[in-house]
């Protein structure tokens, strides 16, 4: 399928990979993995352009599992005990996860005898409707849905995997991973969900809200205590895709109880995130890379000031965390200027002010540490 979404999630992830590509070539250059890193960097971005076009959910499955296993060899490409450790990790979580989907996969096709989505959403919907199918079933279908795209998506509790898969290789791997990667499974949680359980029908937009809401906290709050450069921006990568998934619910919810007018503001902000999050966290991993050459240490200690020397760098990654800050009028702002709007569609609908108060006290604490992070790693005199 090809239609306005597919583009533009295709296009993020072949911007991101290309930009990787490039960045790779002076760390790669010489080292006895090259030739496995760029045809696994291949791959993966075949596996995650295959997720955006997929038309039926056992494709995408398929091209789940080629972005996933090159994303597993991607973390351990060193072959050092870090990576090896850090790759392990991911592969436990992602094949459980994995296995989590294939159910889901099962579970719809031996409901619907279908895995195209044109035709899941209707045939699931009148399944409900005429008492084939009881919530119960629907449940948990959406419930391993959510849990098959969870570690991808780094969503709490399934995201214990992420900081170290972020920090242990290369750091263009982890500007792959946080820049496309999440990306990708973001956009397939998001439309296998509301293409295949009407979101009118199945009100799965709590759930959703108290997932989001519970990862961009305990993003943010562990960012904080980072003393590693690279372990800050993974987690804070957690609390951006807690926005993200926050965007979702919000819509879903509204899109159940007030109608489309309602849950547009909350989606757009979702997807503008998508991008926003992909070039900024991307740049961020770039940029933080090439100073940790310049000072051969991932410690925040030991990067002090480097973003002065480094001016090009410097000023990059400047720009990508007062993205991500949300600081006017950069992109980061409006994407979530436009989730707090969907949060204020109606004003005295409780669920909504209350997931409205902490996305707000998480930008602003998010915001606090970023301006922290430029303050010391760029403004700072080096020593």
């Amino acid at each position: 399928k090809v239609d306005p979404l597919t583009v533009y999630v295709s296009l993020l992830v072949l911007m991101v990979s290309a930009a990787v590509a490039l960045y790779s070539y002076p760390y790669a250059a010489g080292e006895v993995w090259a030739g496995r890193y760029y045809l696994l960097l291949l791959a993966f971005t075949a596996g995650a352009l295959g997720v955006a076009l997929s038309d039926d959910l056992f494709t995408l499955y398929v091209f789940w599992e080629l972005m996933v296993i090159s994303s597993y060899a991607l973390i351990g490409i060193r072959g050092d005990a870090e990576s090896s450790e850090a790759s392990f990790k991911y592969m436990l979580l992602s094949t459980l996860s994995s296995l989590a989907l294939l159910l889901s996969l099962a579970m719809v096709y031996g409901a619907t005898g279908s895995l195209s989505f044109s035709s899941l959403r209707s045939a699931v919907k009148d399944m409900y409707l005429g008492g084939e199918l009881g919530w119960r079933g629907v449940a948990v279908m959406v419930g391993l849905t959510v849990v098959g795209f969870a570690v991808c998506v780094a969503l709490v509790p399934f995201h214990v995997f992420t900081p170290d898969a972020y920090t242990a290789p290369p750091p263009s791997v982890g500007a792959l991973l946080s820049g496309a990667a999440t990306k990708a499974g973001a956009y397939a949680l998001a439309w296998t969900l509301f293409r295949v359980f009407d979101p009118r029908v199945f009100d799965y937009g709590p759930a959703l809200i108290a997932i989001a809401l519970l990862t961009m906290t305990v993003g943010n709050l562990t960012a904080v205590m980072q003393t590693d450069g690279r372990r800050l921006l993974s987690y804070s990568s957690i609390a951006n895709l807690g926005y993200i998934v926050l965007g979702l619910g919000v819509g879903a919810y509204a899109l159940n109880r007030y109608g489309p007018a309602y849950a547009a503001p909350a989606l757009a902000g979702s997807l503008l995130h998508f991008l926003n999050h992909a070039l900024g966290k991307g740049a961020s991993f770039m940029s933080l890379g090439n100073l940790e050459a310049l000072v051969g240490s991932r410690g925040m200690s030991r990067l002090e000031g480097s973003g002065g020397v480094a001016r090009a760098s410097g000023v990059a990654l400047s720009v990508a965390m007062l993205n991500l800050a949300g600081i006017p009028p950069l992109a980061g702002f409006w994407s979530k200027l436009l989730i707090a709007a969907g949060c204020l569609t109606a004003p005295g609908d409780l669920l909504l002010t209350a997931a409205l108060v902490v996305f707000v006290a998480n930008c602003v604490l998010a915001a606090g540490y970023y301006l922290w992070f430029v303050q010391r790693v760029v403004l700072r005199a080096f020593r």
